[in-house]
């Protein structure tokens, strides 16, 4: 049984509250298990993807209230 990157596992877990260093973390992680063989590389894809949808809604939530001012 191979271990769980730990990297991963918190990427994952930020990606839900911290959208930026979600996305940093999950990076690492991913690029962990490639070079260590570890496990969690579908925690890490996972985290990366959350994070960028986290990111993309916040960026629309900030932006579209302000194209209403213009």
């Amino acid at each position: 049984m191979k271990k769980y990157n730990t990297m991963s596992i918190v990427g994952f877990i930020l990606s839900f509250f911290i959208s930026i260093v979600g996305l940093i973390l999950s990076i690492i992680g991913m690029r962990q298990c490639d070079e260590r063989g570890e496990a969690g590389k579908g925690l890490a894809v996972a985290g990366v993807i959350i994070s960028a949808l986290g990111l993309l809604a916040s960026v629309i939530l900030i932006i579209a209230p302000l194209s209403c001012l213009i």
